[in-house]
C-alpha cells in the first residue's frame, strides 16, 4: 500500500435512531452549518476557467481561495470553497477543469488536486508535497480526459502527471527545460496550462512554447506562442490568453487571428489569464488585474462581462465570540481586519446585518463579546468595554484612557463578560487576576480577586442561580471556581482544562475542552464538570445556546464557519441518564513500514466502558461494499487490547495496524470508529403506546439509519452474515445490501429481504399503514377521547416537527422511512 492514507475526523454515534422510551440521552447531531455575509460575483485575481455543459462559467477567485459559479449571462449561480487546508477548502487554487458528466478538479498551492461533484461539494483529493509519484510542487493547469483520467500540469517539477478519476497515479513526463529561453522537446521551462486538442492530442503551455504530445506522453511537434492559457473551441482551433491579448491559432499552431489591447476598457485586458469556450462557442477570458470576466462572441468581438474587485466576505475571519440577544438573533465578533467587526443572523443563518464597530474615526476588533437583556452589544477591545445599541450607535466605553490595574480599568489582553439581568457588567480580567462589576451606565460598583494563585483561563458566565463561574488556572491545574456576585468564593473545583462559556436552560454547561491534536473542542459538561459530549473534533471557538431551543452554535476555526448542533428528545419528569457514546479519530498516521498508527477517544457521560471496533473504507469511499475491517489479530505492539470489549472511555486510545492481511487497494483510506456502550439493543427506540396497547415508534427508521447497524454486525462477525465477491452483505436466503447508482450518486441500500432480517434481530417489525395512521389519529390534540401519552419536548434534533402529542407526522421523509411496532 504505497500511497499515502488520507484520513477523517469523524465523530460517529453508532445508535442514530430515536431514544427509548423514558430515558433521557444527549445526543447531539450537526444539523446545518453557515458562513458569513456574502460578496458574491466579487473577484481577486481570478486564474482559471472551466466551461461546464450545461453552459455555466466556474472562475477560481483565486487569492478570495474559492470557487464561483456563474450562468452564461453572468448571473451568480453558487460558490464553493474557503481558506485553509482541510478538504473542500483551498489556498490560493490555480487550475480547474470541469467533468464532462457533472463536477469540478481543482488544483491549489496545498499540493493537492481536489475532487467536487456539480453542487460543489467535496467527494475526494489526492496529492502532497514532494517530487515522488502523486506529488506535486505548485500543480496548475487541468484537464479531464474522455476516459475520465485526470492530467495535472505539476508546475514546479516541470512535468506533467496523469491519473485515474479517484486519483490512482498513472504516469508521468517532462522534465526540466535546462535550455531556456530556448526550447528542449519533451521538457518543460514552468509549464501552466494544459488542454484537450481536437485530435486527441494534449497541449501543454510552458514560459516558451505549446508542445504536443499523445495521451501517453510522446512528444509530437511543437509551436511557440506568447500565453500560458489555453482553450480549444468545436473546430479545433487554439486560443491562447496571459497577456493584453488573445492570439488565436489553427489546429496546428499557425496564428489565425487576434484580439484584445491593453488597457481596462471593454474588450482589452490588462493580465488575460484562464480562457473558457462556452456550448454555444462564446469565448470566456478571466483577467487576473482587471478582476472580472469577459464574454466574446466566436470572432472576438466584446459581448458581455461581469465580476468586479473584492476582497472575499462570504465566510468569517478570527471569531472571537458568539451571542445571542433578547430578540433571538445571533451576534458573531470578528476581530480580522477583512471582515465586519460584528455579523447578525437568524437562527437559521440568514444575514440580517453587519458592520463595523465604530471607536471615533476607527473601529474596534472585539476579543469578547456578550449581549445584554435590552439588547445592547458589549464588546471588549484593547484596554475598554465598548458598549454599542443593536444598531452599532455607540452608548459608551467602559475603561481608563490608557491600561492599568486601578478600579474600572483593564490592562491589554482578554476580558470575559458576563451581563446580569439587571444589567450589571461583569469583566474577568485575566491580566489583573480580578472580576470588576459595573452598572449599566458603566459607574464601577466593586471587584474582586480570584482564588489565590489564579489567573482567569478562558471563560466567565452567570448561572441562572446567580453564581459567577470562572475557569481559572494555578501552575498547570485548571479549576472551575464559583463566586457569589460579591465575591465570596463557593467552590473550588478541580477538572481538566474546560473553558466555560454560557449555561443552557437544561443546567448544563457550555464551553470548550482543550485537545492536543484540534485545538479547543467545543464541549458540553454537566453540573459536576464532567464531560457529557463533545460537537465536532475540529477547533472551536466558545459556543453560544440559543435560549429557546437549546441548539448549541460552535464557530468551526478550521472550516470558518458556524456549526450548529441540535440535542435529541428527552422526556420530562425523572429518568436515569442514557447518554450515546460518542467515538471519534483523533490522529492517523502511517510508518515507512506500512503500519498504520491511529488514535482515537469515546467520549460517553454515563458509561466507565464501551465496546469498540475499527474500519477502513476504500477510496474515501463511505459505502458498505467498500469496507475494510480492522481485525485484532492484525494489531501490532500489543495494542490489540485497545479495540474490543471493556474499552475505558474518556482516554485516549492508540492501535497499531498492519494492513498487509487486509490487502487494501492503494489509494486513501478512510477510518471510521464504532462504539456502543451496555443498552442491550442495537438500536435505541423511542415507542409511544396507542389504545389498542399498540406500540409503535414515534420517528420513522431512515436508510441512514441502518448503515452502521450493518457495519457494527460485519465488524463484530455476526455468524449470519457474508461477504459477497463484490462487497455486499448477503444472509440467509439472499442479498441484504446492494449499492445503487454509479460514482459519487453511489448508496449503499438495504434490501427488503435484508430490512425483514435487521428489523426482527432489533425486536421490530415494520409497521402497517393502517397503523401509522391510527397513530396519526391518537395523537391529534383535536381528537376527543383519545389516550394522553407521556408529555416530551423536543430538544432539536431530528425529528424536527412533533405535534404535541409526541408522534412524528412529518410527511418529508419520502418513501423510504419505516415506522416500526416492537414485538411481543
Amino acid at each position: 500500500m504505497s500511497s499515502i492514507l488520507r484520513f477523517a475526523l469523524l465523530l460517529l454515534v453508532f445508535m442514530p435512531c430515536a431514544l427509548r422510551s423514558q430515558s433521557a440521552q444527549d445526543n447531539w447531531t450537526l444539523d446545518f452549518s453557515f458562513g458569513g455575509a456574502t460578496t458574491q460575483g466579487q473577484l481577486q485575481q481570478p486564474t482559471g476557467l472551466a466551461a461546464t455543459a450545461d453552459g455555466k462559467l466556474a472562475v477560481v477567485d483565486s487569492q478570495n481561495h474559492r470557487i464561483q459559479v456563474f450562468n452564461a449571462d453572468g448571473t451568480f449561480a453558487f460558490r464553493f470553497g474557503a481558506q485553509g487546508s482541510i478538504d473542500g477548502s483551498f489556498e490560493s487554487p490555480q487550475g480547474i477543469a470541469a467533468i464532462p458528466a457533472g463536477g469540478f478538479v481543482v488544483s491549489d498551492s496545498t499540493n493537492r488536486i481536489q475532487v467536487f461533484d456539480a453542487n460543489g461539494n467535496f467527494v475526494r483529493k489526492w496529492g502532497g508535497s514532494g517530487s515522488g509519484e502523486g506529488q506535486f510542487n505548485n500543480p496548475n493547469g487541468i484537464v479531464v480526459l474522455p476516459s475520465g483520467n485526470v492530467v495535472v500540469v505539476d508546475t514546479g517539477n516541470n512535468r506533467v502527471q496523469t491519473f485515474s478519476s479517484t486519483g490512482t497515479f498513472i504516469r508521468q513526463w517532462g522534465g526540466f527545460n535546462s535550455s531556456y529561453p530556448g526550447a528542449s522537446y519533451g521538457k518543460f521551462y514552468e509549464p501552466l496550462a494544459v488542454v484537450l486538442l481536437a485530435d486527441g492530442n494534449l497541449g501543454i503551455a510552458d514560459r516558451v512554447a505549446v508542445q504536443v504530445f499523445d495521451i501517453f506522453g510522446n512528444f509530437q511537434w511543437i509551436w511557440y506562442f506568447n500565453g500560458p492559457y489555453l482553450a480549444v473551441d468545436s473546430t479545433g482551433k487554439i486560443y491562447a490568453s496571459g497577456t493584453s491579448e488573445m492570439k488565436v491559432y489553427s489546429p496546428t499552431g499557425s496564428v489565425l487571428s487576434a484580439f484584445g489591447s491593453a488597457g481596462t476598457g471593454n474588450g482589452q485586458f490588462r493580465a488575460g489569464a484562464g480562457v473558457a469556450i462556452l456550448p454555444d462557442g462564446k469565448i470566456a477570458v478571466a483577467d487576473s488585474q482587471r478582476h472580472d470576466v469577459q464574454i466574446f462572441d466566436s470572432n472576438g468581438a466584446f459581448v458581455s462581462k461581469f465580476g468586479q474587485y473584492g476582497k472575499v466576505n462570504d465566510g468569517f475571519g478570527a471569531v472571537t465570540a458568539l451571542g445571542f440577544g433578547p430578540d433571538g438573533l445571533l451576534y458573531v465578533a470578528d476581530n480580522h481586519q477583512a471582515y465586519p467587526g460584528l455579523q447578525v443572523f437568524t437562527a437559521d443563518g440568514t444575514p440580517v446585518r453587519k458592520g463595523y464597530l465604530p471607536n471615533y474615526s476607527s473601529y474596534i476588533q472585539p476579543t469578547t463579546m456578550r449581549i445584554g437583556a435590552n439588547g445592547r452589544i458589549h464588546a471588549f477591545y484593547s484596554a475598554g468595554i465598548f458598549i454599542y445599541e443593536a444598531d452599532l450607535t455607540p452608548v459608551l466605553r467602559i475603561g481608563g484612557a490608557s491600561p492599568g490595574s486601578g478600579d474600572g480599568s483593564f490592562l491589554n489582553g482578554y476580558v470575559y463578560l458576563a451581563i446580569d439581568t439587571n444589567g450589571d457588567i461583569y469583566a474577568a480580567d485575566y491580566s489583573n487576576a480580578s472580576v470588576q462589576v459595573f452598572s449599566a451606565d458603566g459607574t464601577f460598583l466593586r471587584k474582586f480577586p480570584i482564588a489565590a494563585g489564579s489567573t482567569p483561563s478562558t471563560g466567565l458566565c452567570l448561572t441562572h442561580d446567580g453564581i459567577v463561574l470562572t475557569s481559572e488556572k494555578v501552575g498547570d491545574a485548571y479549576y472551575m471556581n464559583s463566586y457569589t456576585k460579591t465575591g465570596d468564593l463557593v467552590q473550588h473545583t478541580s477538572y481538566a482544562g474546560l473553558a466555560i462559556s454560557a449555561q443552557g436552560s437544561d443546567s448544563l454547561y457550555y464551553g470548550l475542552n482543550p485537545s492536543a491534536s484540534a485545538g479547543n473542542l467545543a464541549t458540553v459538561f454537566g453540573p459536576d464538570f464532567k464531560v457529557v459530549a463533545t460537537l465536532g473534533n475540529q477547533d472551536a471557538a466558545l459556543p453560544a445556546v440559543h435560549p429557546q431551543t437549546g441548539a448549541v452554535y460552535v464557530f468551526n476555526r478550521v472550516t470558518k464557519k458556524i456549526d450548529v448542533w441540535r440535542r435529541g428528545f428527552r422526556t420530562l419528569g425523572a429518568h436515569p441518564p442514557r447518554l450515546v457514546p460518542m467515538p471519534g479519530v483523533r490522529t492517523v498516521t502511517q510508518r515507512t513500514n506500512g503500519y498504520v498508527d491511529l488514535d482515537y477517544i469515546v467520549t460517553d457521560g454515563d458509561s466507565a466502558q464501551v465496546i469498540t471496533a475499527l474500519a477502513a473504507f476504500k477510496g474515501g469511499s463511505t459505502l458498505l461494499r467498500d469496507l475494510v475491517p480492522v481485525q485484532s489479530a492484525d494489531l501490532k505492539e500489543g495494542t490489540a487490547i485497545n479495540l474490543g470489549g471493556s474499552i475505558p472511555t474518556g482516554t485516549l486510545h492508540r492501535v497499531t495496524w498492519d494492513p498487509t492481511s487486509a490487502n487494501p487497494p492503494a489509494g486513501d483510506l478512510v477510518f471510521e470508529i464504532f462504539a456502543r456502550d451496555d443498552r442491550p439493543g442495537l438500536m435505541d427506540f423511542d415507542f409511544i403506546t396507542l389504545p389498542s396497547g399498540l406500540q409503535i415508534s414515534r420517528s420513522p427508521v431512515l436508510p441512514a439509519d441502518l448503515r452502521p447497524v450493518w457495519a457494527w454486525l460485519l465488524l463484530t462477525g455476526d455468524p449470519a452474515l457474508t461477504r459477497a465477491t463484490d462487497g455486499e452483505i448477503n444472509g440467509p436466503g439472499g442479498a441484504f445490501t446492494t449499492t445503487t447508482g454509479t460514482g459519487d450518486a453511489a448508496e449503499t441500500k438495504t434490501t427488503d429481504l435484508g430490512r425483514a432480517w435487521l428489523f426482527a434481530k432489533l425486536g421490530v417489525r415494520e409497521a402497517t399503514g393502517p397503523e401509522v395512521t391510527a397513530a396519526r389519529l391518537a395523537t391529534n390534540a383535536t381528537t376527543p377521547s383519545q389516550f394522553v401519552p407521556v408529555p416530551s419536548q423536543q430538544m432539536g434534533a431530528r425529528p424536527r416537527r412533533v405535534n404535541e402529542w409526541t408522534f412524528d407526522s412529518a410527511d418529508t421523509y419520502g418513501t423510504e422511512a419505516w415506522w416500526v411496532v416492537k414485538l411481543p
